[in-house]
Parts: structure tokens; sequence; C-alpha cells
């Protein structure tokens, strides 16, 4: 009964296998998927707009990039940081070869390259998107006729809540054209016009090369001994506590899904744009371990395993009361990770 990893963010890859099929059985293999979106809303037009593109992010380097440290360096205001949501730069060498590539597009006579007039308008509809939202829609708190806002009355495609990431469909229309640039100067220039595509493509590279990555290098970040450990056990669902899902360090619920590669068994645990009201209800009755109550319930959803992790806050109080605890077997114990099992009902 424990569906695995809660990440519906992922499974909306699967969406479009079953519009590509056209046929009623991928409808029937997406839709167990499918239906958990009908949890989801559409966000306010005033949220939509603090995650749109703009032309800062479009055309400035970011910040961790030489050139954004070269702007900073002569106190140029604009590089942003790396990871920010609308810290999507198209590249200034993109920018010129696919603007190019559009002229060539325009003007060629040949049916092969007027194809690339298509990316031409697949680029503006994508900037048109990733704007997001108008100051008239953010004012008035409902979405109207701008392009963001009549993607926003569109059942399912209203769900899109990030303006910006329509930049990566601007980027592939950029991609188009500029291949179209540098096929035109092959055929018209020939090796010279290969070897500029060359040149031109290594200096495309350095502008995205990152300099002064945040918090230094990134560094190994291996699975704890107690998941790998679980893979050497019979099959059966894990819980690890404590629960992050809902609270300020909601970002480390995702560290027990990276964990869970170690052993591929199921897990409770998961970090999701929104939660369906079942898991809610399942995860607060499971997070009141090592109550027997709790224990009922995993044995009623098929958890079998319990990582408590007792050297972080609020998970140490629980370490006792588990081991007094006829529910529950301690069957490993590794630095301060505890692997709890339950106790099966027939056996108490």
């Amino acid at each position: 009964m424990v569906s695995g990893r809660h990440d519906y963010g992922r499974r909306c890859d699967l969406l479009p296998l079953a519009f590509r099929s056209g046929a009623p059985d991928g409808a029937a293999v997406v839709w167990p998927f499918a239906r958990h979106y009908f949890i989801l809303h559409t966000e306010s037009p005033a949220y939509s707009a603090a995650a749109s593109a703009d032309l800062v992010g479009w055309f400035v380097p970011p910040e961790n990039t030489w050139v954004g440290q070269w702007l900073l360096a002569h106190n140029v205001k604009g590089p942003r940081w790396i990871w920010g949501e609308v810290t999507v730069y198209l590249g200034w060498i993109t920018l010129g070869l696919a603007s190019v590539g559009a002229v060539v597009s325009l003007r060629s006579r040949d049916a092969l390259v007027r194809r690339a007039r298509f990316f031409i308008l697949l680029g503006v509809v994508a900037a048109m998107l990733a704007l997001g939202p108008s100051a008239g829609e953010v004012a008035s708190g409902s979405y109207g006729w701008t392009p963001f806002g009549i993607l926003a009355h569109v059942p399912g495609l209203s769900l899109f809540r990030i303006p910006a990431r329509y930049t990566e469909l601007l980027n592939l229309g950029l991609a188009l054209l500029v291949a179209t640039a540098c096929a035109a100067s092959h055929r018209r220039f020939g090796l010279a016009g290969r070897a500029l595509t060359i040149a031109l493509t290594l200096l495309m590279l350095s502008e995205f090369y990152v300099v002064k990555f945040p918090g230094g290098a990134p560094q190994p970040f291996p699975e704890p001994t107690v998941y790998r450990y679980i893979a050497t056990l019979s099959p059966g669902a894990v819980l690890s506590l404590p629960d992050y899902a809902r609270t300020p360090l909601w970002f480390q619920e995702a560290d027990y899904q990276y964990f869970s590669t170690a052993h591929w068994h199921p897990i409770v645990n998961g970090d999701s744009r929104e939660w369906p009201p079942e898991f809610v209800d399942l995860t607060e009755r499971l997070k009141k371990f090592p109550d027997a109550s709790a224990a009922s319930t995993m044995r009623e959803v098929g958890v079998k395993y319990i990582v408590l992790h007792a050297d972080q806050r609020g998970a140490g109080d629980l370490l006792a009361p588990a081991q007094a605890s006829g529910d529950f077997r301690l069957l490993a114990k590794f630095d301060h990770d505890y692997l709890f099992q339950v106790v099966p009902a027939f056996t108490q």
C-alpha cells in the first residue's frame, strides 16, 4: 500500500505518452499517475510574477561565470545568484548566432532551411510565456488574456506555476537557429566556416563555465551505512525519521529519496510540491512512532523498517521509548543511526 516516492513533479514526464500514442490504452496506463495532479491548484498571478523571466535574467551573465565576476569587479550591477529560479541566462554568442540563423531562414529559398522559421515562432511564444502575467493581472489578482493568462485558463496547463521555466523552450528554439546559422556558414565558407563554428562553440561554452561555485567544489555525499545495510534485508517499505516534510527544513526530506538508491526498497518519505490529503494523514500517524498506534498503522500499510537518525533535532527523544517498545525490534546501529523493524502482530 506504500506507493514509494511521492515526487509527483517527476511523473509529469509520463503524461505526454498517452497523447502521443493517441490510444485509450495509453491514457489508461498514465491515469494512475495523472490522477494525483487533481490535488494541485493554480498559483496566483502575484506568485507567478515573482517567478517570471526578465531581460536581466536573460541577458546578464550570472555572478558565477567569468563574465559575471568581471562585471561585479567593475561595480556593474545585474549578475544574479547562479541558483536563482529566474537566473536564465541565454548567452551572448547564442543570441548572436541565433539572430543570424533567423535571418538565414527568413531569406532562404531552400524548403528545408525555411522550416527553421518554426523555431522563430517557438522562441517568440516561449519568451512571451516566460515573461509571465502582466502588472494588471497581478494588481487584479486574476488572469486576463496575456499569453500566460490564456494558459492559466486551460485546465491542466494552468498548473504551470513558474513562467521562467518556459525559457527552456526558448533555448530549444535558439539552439535550432544557431544550428541553422552554422550550417549556412559551412555551406558558404567551407573549411573556414567549420573552423569558425568550432571557435564560437568554445567561446559559447566559456560563457557558461562556472567559477567560484557557491559552497566550494562539490563534495562526496555517500549514503549513510544504515541504508546500505537495508539492501541486505528482505523487501519492505522504509520510514526515515525525523520527517522534514512541511517543516522549515523541508529540503532535507529529499535526502531520504537519494538515500533510498542504496537499497531500492519503497519509502514513505519524499518531497513534493503538494501533499495528497491521504498522504498527510498517513505520515501524521506514522510520526507518532514509537506509539502503538503508529505500529498498527505501519502494519496496515506495509512499513517494515524505521530508520531513526537519533542525532537530529527532536529524534533523540524517541530512541529510549522505541527500544523499550514491544512493537519494534532494534536490528542494527550505525553511529547515531538506528534501524528498527516492526514486530508482526501475531508474534507479540
